[in-house]
């Protein structure tokens, strides 16, 4: 089970928390404070991964790792800003390739969407879907 702190965000995020969620936010974010002169310089990253334990965070870097393996044998960054993960690479760093990479639990994995782009690192597509590109 994931700390609460994620379902009291996910709660405030769509404007339905109530006092003991706003509390259990507090008492995540007051240690850190001290060392920082302002909320806005709070690292909110840090604060979740604390949260967290070992075994949770070994979870969240396997299903959700920051960089994956690409065919040719180098890794790729991957971003999850956009909701869902997305990879920039070479064309040719995907050649033989039959499908996308998956990402996620085990249950709920999702296709990684890769911008493929040009030896001189210019966009040539967007896929989701390797098997039909």
């Amino acid at each position: 089970c994931w700390p609460s702190c994620f379902a009291a965000l996910d709660a405030q995020a769509e404007k339905r928390a109530t006092k003991r969620e706003d509390d259990i936010l507090e008492d995540m974010v007051e240690p850190w404070l001290g060392a920082s002169s302002s909320l806005a310089n709070v690292d909110l990253l840090q604060v979740l991964l604390g949260a967290l334990t070992n075994d949770q965070r070994r979870q969240l870097d396997t299903d959700f790792p920051n960089r994956i393996d690409a065919p040719d044998g180098s890794t790729i960054a991957v971003s999850y800003s956009s909701g869902n993960p997305v990879a920039s690479a070479k064309l040719q760093q995907f050649f033989g390739t039959i499908s996308s990479p998956l990402l996620g639990p085990v249950d709920n994995r999702v296709p990684v969407s890769l911008s493929l782009l040009s030896p001189a690192g210019k966009p040539l597509a967007q896929t989701n879907d390797l098997h039909f590109f």
